[in-house]
């Protein structure tokens, strides 16, 4: 795993390169890119996230969870109740909750 800081100046500016699942409790924040090349992704109910998310396997965001960025994910993309993504870009399987 690793932590990428490229020209500190925008909130693009942070990748977060991870091996395993990541999980983000309740309430949670971060701000960058988040990858994971070896698991899932987990945001918590209520948890922001400014920055694109890429997992290898599933991404789940949820209840009142917010992503200002895109999702991309190798399995299932799974919305809670008043989850928000700005933009989904590619699953492996079904997107449940996600717009039409």
């Amino acid at each position: 795993s690793s932590v990428v800081f490229e020209n500190v100046v925008g909130t693009g500016s942070v990748t977060w390169n991870t091996v395993g699942a990541v999980t983000l409790g309740a309430t949670s924040a971060m701000i960058g890119d988040l990858t994971s090349t070896g698991g899932a992704i987990t945001l918590g109910a209520n948890a922001f996230s400014n920055g694109n998310l890429d997992a290898a396997a599933a991404i789940t965001l949820g209840a009142g969870a917010e992503v200002v960025g895109d999702l991309t994910a190798g399995a299932a993309i799974t919305l809670g109740a008043n989850a928000v993504a700005t933009n989904i870009l590619s699953y492996g399987a079904a997107c449940t909750n996600c717009p039409p």
